[in-house]
């Protein structure tokens, strides 16, 4: 089995608030969460 060419994963997740309240008809919410997700493999991210 050949190891991974990944050297490094990273991943943040940020709340962001909305400007007010948002809702689909079932359920209500007052922000979004943003995730962001590096991955280095063989030197390119």
């Amino acid at each position: 089995m050949k190891p991974s060419p990944v050297t490094r994963l990273e991943a943040r997740a940020f709340k962001i608030p909305t400007d007010g309240p948002e809702s689909d008809g079932t359920i209500a919410w007052g922000a979004t969460t943003l995730v962001v997700v590096e991955i280095d493999a063989l030197g390119v991210v």
